[in-house]
């Protein structure tokens, strides 16, 4: 009997050595046995090949045909996924395996459900009538029904004929579904649909699609559909590496019978040789009335600057040359007036300090070469311009409390073109003209006064300093008038003004400490100027004088007060009054506010601009606006709203409010955006737009509205 059991267990040893030749195979079982080509392995069997691992109350495997039955609670183990399957076929030299009635669980966090599921290649799967979901709860919030998907492990799904469910209640249908399932957060797939409503763009669906083409690389590209403005594809792609060179572009693109809107907006930088590189910004729109009727981006209202060019720069040492082509575009929307100019080229030329006399004297320089063109009404006027400006600055610590600046500058400029009196009228000629400034600037800091005081009673601040720092400046920059009325003004740059004047300002800070050992701490700042002026007949001031005043010696009184007592807390004031007008010319009001918690943030802001130019017809009166953000997360909560108004208080008109919310349930997020638009030129429009996260999966971005100004 002995001899028996040896021999069939050397019989059995050999089948198995010529079944599992890879030699990583191998079995335990209670009992088994051999008919003719099946081996028949029974009773809590355990099947390992490297590292997929099948447990199950039995296995079948014919050697002829080298497939094998696993059946009864069977389990497939590998390191990223547990699956149990009521039966299990399969063929090891082929890599085909086949699962029916199929439940498990995929890292990270991901559960599946499926009638049968067929392995065709290693590591990649296919199912039929499946579900799966992300949540971890015995009864999930949402999941993915599908008639058929694609699984590569730890790497994707696909989905084709898709509902999602959520609470059981059918909500989406999709055609097909990418879902990434590793946990890498940047992973090719598309993203989750948004829906929405506009009473002007009329209903929305926007989709779009990841691609991680690398680590430090990806593009996104979106399609739109606008019931009221037909179809629309937006992309954008980054690019960025250790290096510091960074590629981003965003555009955006809408039509309907035939006619076409577009936005294009990107920027980049590439280094070259040491000290180099080349780089580019573009910011191009077929329309600024369509951004701003299309847009919902509450800046587009007001004035928008377009700026695009692309640039060469070095340095060498302090030198610094620059070589660029630009072109802008400035448009202002209360009087729906546009300036083009270019620079075809522009050279510069910037030499930084350098010392004649170590710690006293400095000398710098500023120059190039541009030819500028501005566009009045249909023609181009184009002028070339050399600029050359050294400058001499002496710094110099007179005493501990008093500290001195004095600055010169030669600002020399050589035109192609100039203005000149032909027949009684002032015409542009190509006669070159030379112009020539000299600005001198004397500046005393001083003398500071402070004074420290023992605040360990309070229990807030062991030790309150409180300064005084004066600072008078002296300016003046020379100008002939016959000069200028000759300059060509195509930009601000060729812009001379003349300046006699004697400025004063003061600041006041108090500096604590908490306790001793701690850094110092500014908690309140606050102060003022105002200019006076030697010559006010010639002096440039930023307003017209009330009628029949005489010329003024004094300018507007600039104010300022900056609180910030605590880390969460920060207020800013800072304006300009005009005793002539009794009023305030320019005013700014902020306040921003924020738990430690960061689960409430607060940020609100006025703002207040008077022209005080009566003289110039085709610029408002004054603007007086106010916004006011506030994000706020409820205590023990999965809510986020932030909430947001642009309403001007002149006008009494609201430009934009809204309201932005996200709600999360561990493995789903809903997010809805609500908008009121009051500053498209078309009209008012309110709008709506929903859209569910899955998981790490995102809802599609709005890149019309992701846009920024350069």
């Amino acid at each position: 009997m002995a001899k028996i059991r040896v021999i069939t267990c050397v019989c059995l040893l050999l089948l198995s050595g010529a079944l599992f030749a890879q030699g990583t195979i191998r079995v335990q079982q209670k009992s088994y046995r051999v008919e003719g080509d099946l081996m028949i392995f029974e009773g809590e069997v355990r099947f390992f090949d490297g590292e997929l691992k099948i447990f199950a109350d039995s296995i079948r495997y014919n050697t002829k045909t080298e497939e094998g039955t696993a059946e009864g609670n069977v389990q497939i183990v590998s390191p990223s996924s547990l699956f149990y399957a009521s039966k299990v076929v399969f063929q090891l030299k082929a890599n085909r395996m086949e699962a029916l009635e199929v439940t498990g669980s995929l890292k990270p966090d991901l559960s599946l459900r499926a009638a049968r599921i067929v392995q065709t290649k290693k590591g990649e799967f296919r199912f039929y009538q499946g579900n799966f979901t992300g949540c971890t709860q015995c009864n999930p919030r949402w999941q993915i029904k599908a008639s058929r998907g694609k699984l590569v492990q730890e790497d994707h799904l696909e989905l084709w004929s898709a509902t999602l469910k959520a609470k059981g209640v059918p909500i989406l249908f999709l055609p097909y579904l990418y879902y990434p399932i590793d946990n890498n957060e940047r992973k090719t797939g598309f993203l989750m649909p948004s829906v929405g409503y506009s009473t002007f763009k009329g209903y929305t669906v926007r989709e779009a699609f990841f691609w991680a083409m690398r680590d430090n690389m990806d593009l996104t590209v979106s399609g739109d559909h606008y019931s009221e403005f037909g179809n629309g594809v937006s992309g954008s792609f980054r690019y960025g590496d250790w290096q510091g060179n960074f590629l981003t572009m965003k555009g955006a693109q809408v039509g309907k019978d035939g006619n076409s809107d577009y936005l294009l907006q990107g920027d980049g930088l590439f280094k070259t040789v040491k000290g180099g590189s080349v780089g580019f910004n573009v910011n191009m729109n077929s329309s600024v009335t369509f951004l701003q009727n299309f847009s919902d981006s509450f800046n587009y209202a007001l004035v928008r600057n377009f700026y695009s060019s692309v640039y060469l720069k070095q340095r060498f040492g302090r030198l610094n040359l620059q070589m660029n082509a630009d072109t802008s575009e400035s448009y202002f929307s209360y009087n729906d007036r546009t300036i083009k100019i270019r620079h075809l080229p522009n050279l510069e030329a910037s030499l930084y300090q350098s010392a004649l006399i170590p710690r006293f004297l400095y000398f710098s320089f500023d120059g190039g070469y541009a030819r500028t063109s501005r566009l009045f009404g249909e023609e181009w006027t184009t002028v070339p311009r050399f600029t050359a400006s050294p400058t001499l600055t002496s710094t110099l610590k007179l005493f501990p409390w008093l500290f001195g600046t004095a600055e010169y500058t030669r600002k020399n400029i050589l035109y192609g073109k100039g203005y000149e009196d032909v027949k009684g009228k002032r015409t542009l000629t190509d006669k070159d003209l030379y112009v020539s400034q000299d600005k001198v600037s004397v500046s005393l800091t001083g003398p500071s006064f402070y004074k420290v005081y023992n605040t360990s009673w309070s229990g807030i601040f062991s030790k309150v300093k409180h300064t005084v720092e004066p600072v008078v400046t002296y300016s003046y920059s020379s100008l002939n008038d016959e000069d200028k009325a000759k300059t060509p003004n195509l930009e601000w740059n060729d812009n001379l003004y003349y300046d006699h004047s004697l400025d004063f300002s003061i600041t006041s800070r108090l500096i604590t400490k908490k306790a001793e050992g701690e850094s110092p701490r500014e908690i309140l700042s606050f102060g003022g100027g105002q200019s006076y002026f030697f010559t006010p007949e010639r002096q440039r001031i930023w307003f017209q004088l009330p009628t029949g005043h005489a010329p003024i010696k004094w300018s507007e009184r600039s104010l300022f007060l900056r609180a910030m007592p605590a880390d969460t807390f920060y207020l800013s004031l800072r304006g300009t009054h005009n005793q002539y007008y009794h009023s305030f010319r320019n005013l700014s009001v902020s306040m921003t506010f924020h738990d430690k918690g960061n689960t409430k943030y607060l940020e609100l802001t006025y703002s207040r601009s008077k022209t005080l130019r009566p003289d110039l017809d085709d610029t408002p009166e004054s603007s007086d606006f106010f916004k006011g953000r506030l994000t706020f997360v409820p205590a023990n909560s999965p809510l986020k709203v932030t909430t947001f108004i642009d309403y001007d208080v002149k006008e009494k008109k609201l430009y934009s409010a809204g309201a932005f919310a996200v709600l999360k349930f561990q493995c789903i997020s809903l997010n809805l955006d609500f908008k009121k638009v009051g500053y498209r030129p078309s009209g008012k429009d309110t709008q709506i737009l929903f859209g569910i996260s899955l998981g790490n999966v995102a809802i599609s971005p709005d890149l019309w509205n992701e846009m920024k100004s350069f």
